[in-house]
């Protein structure tokens, strides 16, 4: 055994200046003076510590180490209280505890000389078990110091910034400061603490608790928990883990079935008045092996919802599609109006769309329009002065929608007032051939059949000549 081998590993530099006595004594065969002069410096590295997490604010550890020195100005034997209150505190386990008691209780009786001295074995293991259990400890807070951060941080508005870079980077200097043993216990007193402030108008502590919890999640990891532990949490505090699954989503894999279960019902529950929480599904929408049962509930759950709920969400436009489409055929001007406002302040979304989506999304639209909603109106007039904006397919659907087909694709009406709206679009559109020529033929087709009026006919033989019209160019 070298001693530099030990001088390197020890945390504090003050724990050094003992330690290298009682080695000196220990290479000197004074087996006795070394195992009582090792254990004076495990009482005395306790002691420190306690007064070092008292400087730094810890109220636990300052009453503990002023019991210590009260008792120590009264000339009494401290070194049985100082593993005491070192268990209590949280600087030694249980375990850990009954070790260093082993060592003190020989330390005792090896300190008077009419007994049996200490073997080398004896003393080697006494310096193997201080140096594993105290002197390559830092002195780290426990649990006097994590009620006390917890409390601050659940009542105290100023205690912290609001700025989240800086709260997660204070937040990762409390984590390396608190013994590793006690990040779970932060995690769940600070849990528990912050979810009876929900109802809290101060919307800070909501925001914090969000950011803190989850540095502490990447330090203690979801695995700290078992499925049953995770069910056990949700239940309890639901709206806590939710804001945390809004940072970090992919929790939502690792909580286990059940708590999952929990946690859909209460984000559909709860999606009229809390849209956000919705977001923390966007990862898994189309992942019908790893949500289940909930596949069908979560998307049928999404086409029952207003736009203006699922608007205040990142959910991507096919994702609720379907719902559009359905308000647009409703027949009800505000829903459809509601829709056309949507989509044209969400352009970019169309692009999202498959081929097929663009184009009936583009039909529904234009027949809203031509029914009467102003705002499906308003918005084509939009689309015609500026349609190379706009996939091809979407302006498709929207030329489609002038002319009504039957089931076997033919002609069975024109919408007339809709033609010079597309003839101002055609316009400006590049590659628009295929699409002029397609509706002019079943335009065509449907003069051919002969299935209108006679006074209908009349009326367009004053303005066109119907068997020469470019009917999507005319001015």
């Amino acid at each position: 055994m070298e001693l530099a081998d030990f001088i390197e590993k020890i945390a504090d530099e003050q724990d050094q200046i003992l330690f290298t006595e009682a080695f000196q004594a220990y290479n000197s065969k004074l087996y006795r003076s070394a195992y009582i002069i090792f254990w004076l410096t495990c009482a005395e590295s306790l002691k420190h510590k306690f007064q070092v997490c008292a400087r730094r604010g810890d109220s636990s550890a300052r009453d503990l180490y002023q019991k210590i020195t009260n008792q120590e100005g009264r000339h009494a034997a401290v070194d049985k209280a100082i593993l005491s209150y070192a268990q209590k505190y949280g600087l030694i386990t249980d375990a850990e505890c009954q070790q260093l008691e082993y060592i003190y209780t020989m330390r005792c009786i090896y300190a008077h000389p009419y007994k049996t001295s200490p073997t080398k074995k004896e003393v080697e293991y006494a310096i193997n078990t201080i140096m594993s259990i105290v002197l390559t400890r830092p002195p780290l807070f426990t649990q006097g110091y994590v009620e006390e951060l917890v409390s601050k941080l659940t009542n105290d508005e100023c205690y912290l910034s609001d700025v989240e870079n800086i709260v997660r980077s204070t937040a990762q200097q409390w984590l390396a400061k608190i013994e590793p043993s006690y990040h779970k216990m932060f995690f769940e007193k600070y849990i528990q603490e912050n979810e009876l402030l929900l109802a809290s108008p101060v919307v800070l502590f909501r925001r914090r608790a969000q950011w803190i919890l989850d540095e502490v999640l990447k330090k203690i990891s979801f695995a700290a928990y078992d499925d049953e532990e995770w069910y056990n949490w949700v239940a309890t505090c639901p709206q806590t883990i939710l804001d945390v699954l809004q940072v970090e989503s992919s929790g939502l894999r690792q909580i286990g079935d059940r708590a999952r279960d929990y946690l859909v019902n209460t984000i559909l529950k709860s999606a009229e008045k809390a849209p956000e929480y919705l977001n923390i599904l966007i990862p898994y929408l189309k992942d019908q092996e790893f949500l289940g049962h909930n596949y069908t509930i979560i998307h049928s759950r999404l086409l029952e919802l207003p736009l203006d709920v699922l608007r205040c969400t990142q959910l991507s436009i096919d994702m609720y599609l379907p719902a559009i489409l359905g308000a647009l055929q409703s027949g009800n001007f505000n829903r459809q109006n509601e829709v056309a406002t949507f989509i044209s302040r969400n352009r970019d979304s169309i692009s999202m769309l498959s081929s097929e989506q663009q184009f009936e999304l583009g039909i529904r639209i234009h027949e809203a329009a031509i029914h009467g909603a102003f705002s499906a109106q308003s918005y084509i007039n939009a689309i015609a002065s500026s349609p190379n904006e706009y996939p091809l397919d979407f302006i498709k659907g929207l030329v489609q929608a002038v002319v009504v087909l039957d089931a076997q694709g033919r002609c069975i009406h024109v919408y007339w007032s809709q033609i010079k709206v597309l003839s101002s679009l055609f316009s400006n559109i590049s590659d628009a051939r295929d699409l002029i020529e397609n509706i002019n033929k079943s335009i065509q087709e449907y003069f051919e059949r002969g299935f209108y009026s006679v006074t209908y006919k009349k009326m367009l033989e004053e303005q066109y000549d119907l068997n020469q019209c470019n009917w999507l160019t005319l001015q």
